[in-house]
């Protein structure tokens, strides 16, 4: 079974999210049990995820962090969009 690139390479991320979000789950569920035996101080529980950076909240970036992001998605969407075009030519 053929599967197009710009397809497989979605599946792909598709699947990288959501193993990260398995590990993910698994971190806050560890440091649940950490914060429960007292080891993270008199922090409340979310404070006590912030400090580990596993918390819901948006990691602030530089504007030149954003720009850098930015790039290197419309180059992946060139190179996809490149070889639909290239497919179809044969």
């Amino acid at each position: 079974m053929d599967v197009p690139y710009s397809d497989f390479i979605e599946q792909v991320e598709y699947i990288e999210k959501q193993q990260e979000k398995e590990q993910r789950k698994k971190y806050i569920t560890a440091a649940y049990s950490v914060w429960l035996q007292g080891i993270g101080g008199k922090k409340t529980f979310g404070e006590y995820l912030d400090s580990l950076g596993l918390s819901e909240k948006p990691v602030k970036m530089t504007k030149k962090q954003m720009r850098k992001i930015a790039i290197a998605g419309l180059r992946t969407a060139q190179n996809i969009l490149k070889s639909k075009y290239i497919r179809k030519k044969k």
